[in-house]
């Protein structure tokens, strides 16, 4: 639409520019724009932020993205990928994925893998423990199921679903391959659980995804796996819905 190519060339203009006289005031005008323009120019404007505003003004920027997301998670993507660009310090670093945190429970499943990337690049030694917590807690996989009730009717969307949290899985390996911190941290908490009730399907995909990268951990996590089985903790209804329906997922 020429309103969206007029919107893309103002947008270029400001690319150019040396410096911003006041940052500031342009990030909360922007951020007014951003609340009526049409989805992709908004998608646009956001993935601009980080070659238009300086340094000076990030702390500006995240609180502005923050509530952005508040009003219209469909740009999450969009957001993680600028607050990717900018040159954060430490301390708006941990507002960030405090944000991307918040959203593990909204955002629209597809959109999940972007997510966790984002969480897992981001995990420091202060903040590793919260993200690995927040991941096990919230996330929640398409296509798991009861698998009495998938032997008592047909699964619409399971090839969709399948797809998904091959997608979600996939993030989670690549994310986990070759991060000792985050897998360390994630076999840390699972020794914490000590009833079968508070084990969910992640624990067993993730388990699975550190021994499958190899390396250090992988004889941990078949400890720590024999020793939750030996236990009671985590049983077999448990690798039933990981697995049931999810066949092609497993051989991947």
């Amino acid at each position: 639409p020429l309103q969206d190519d007029v919107g893309r060339l103002i947008v270029a203009q400001f690319r150019w520019l040396d410096f911003l006289v006041d940052a500031d005031t342009f990030v909360t005008k922007l951020v007014e724009v951003l609340s009526v323009a049409p989805p992709r120019l908004k998608k646009e404007i956001i993935g601009s932020i980080p070659e238009i505003v300086g340094d000076q003004s990030h702390a500006a920027v995240v609180s502005a993205l923050e509530k952005l997301l508040q009003e219209d998670s469909q740009v999450v993507v969009a957001v993680l990928d600028t607050l990717s660009n900018l040159n954060l310090d430490a301390l708006l670093q941990e507002q960030a994925v405090t944000v991307a945190i918040s959203c593990i429970r909204t955002i629209h499943a597809d959109q999940m893998p972007h997510l966790l990337r984002f969480l897992l690049l981001s995990a420091t030694p202060a903040n590793v423990g919260r993200i690995i917590s927040q991941i096990r807690e919230q996330l929640k996989f398409v296509g798991v199921v009861d698998p009495r009730a998938a032997r008592s009717k047909k699964l619409k969307g399971k090839a969709s679903a399948t797809s998904t949290d091959g997608a979600i899985l996939d993030a989670l390996r690549s994310g986990l391959r070759f991060k000792n911190m985050l897998c360390e941290a994630f076999l840390k908490e699972l020794k914490l659980v000590d009833h079968a009730r508070d084990h969910k399907v992640i624990d067993v995909w993730l388990i699975m995804l550190i021994y499958a990268n190899g390396g250090a951990l992988q004889k941990s996590a078949e400890k720590i796996l024999k020793s939750k089985i030996l236990q009671g903790y985590i049983r077999e209804t448990l690798f039933h819905q990981c697995i049931h329906g999810n066949t092609e997922i497993v051989k991947v």
